[in-house]
């Protein structure tokens, strides 16, 4: 009897709303068939495309690859009805096919659903440019940090060899002879040098150019990932340019490996 008197009370607010809207000079006839009509069949007709796609996408697996117990789980209904909900009310088709990739990779080989949710939120709020960010920083690990910061220690070291030597030489102090101050600051550049060439074959990752967008497009996109703790910036550790270096975290490495899973 509750449940009746619910639905009731929901259809009279459904016709209430409908009323008012259908008041609005010129225009209410429109916005209610923009609204409830037309909004309803598109809805209806993303569904109903992404099913057949994803039809279409379990039949590369065979029979034995599907886990139906695993489909009958009411941890996977819920997986389930949470990402037709995105779908629904997207006309993205890289987030369409990548919710299909997602979803036939937990009917054949899932993973724990834990941050399923926190991953779909993440999905449809981040560029695929941003994936593609945080796919490449993901296979990068600490690689370019690491080599960044050792050209910064080394420079700093060799920045402060240079001001002692000459600071002794000022003071009329024994210091080293001019050979060992050339071998020593031949040596520390050298080792600069090495460590810069082999930070640079990953430089691109940081290269706006490398996703087809401007610099100003590219900070945007780092800080926003940054607002979602996906990356951290790690900049400050060699007193560069905000967002110069970053590293994927602990949660965006969780949501590549998740995404990928297929």
């Amino acid at each position: 009897m509750q449940e009746e008197t619910k639905e009731v009370t929901s259809e009279y607010a459904f016709g209430a709303l409908r009323g008012l809207i259908g008041a609005i000079p010129y225009a209410g006839t429109a916005i209610n068939e923009m609204l409830f009509d037309a909004r309803s069949r598109l809805k209806q007709n993303r569904i109903n495309n992404f099913i057949e796609q994803l039809g279409a996408y379990i039949q590369n697996f065979s029979e034995s690859e599907i886990d139906i117990e695993h489909i009958k789980s009411e941890e996977f209904g819920d997986f389930f009805e949470a990402l037709l909900k995105k779908v629904a009310t997207t006309s993205n088709k890289d987030k369409v096919n990548r919710y299909k990739e997602l979803l036939g990779s937990q009917i054949v080989s899932p993973l724990a659903l834990d941050f399923s949710n926190t991953f779909l939120e993440v999905i449809e709020k981040i560029s695929e440019n941003q994936i593609l960010i945080l796919k490449k920083l993901h296979d990068l690990g600490t690689t370019y940090s690491d080599h960044k910061i050792e050209v910064y220690e080394r420079k700093q070291i060799l920045k402060r060899y240079k001001e002692n030597y000459q600071f002794q030489a000022n003071s009329y102090v024994e210091s080293s002879s001019e050979y060992e101050y050339d071998t020593k600051v031949k040596e520390l550049e050298n080792e600069i040098q090495k460590s810069e060439q082999l930070g640079a074959k990953f430089s691109y990752i940081f290269q706006p150019k490398t996703y087809r967008i401007e610099w100003a497009e590219f900070l945007f996109l780092l800080q926003d990932l940054a607002s979602k703790s996906l990356i951290v910036d790690t900049s400050f550790r060699i007193n560069d340019e905000p967002f110069s270096i970053v590293e994927i975290t602990n949660f965006g490495i969780g949501f590549i490996d998740f995404i990928e899973h297929n």
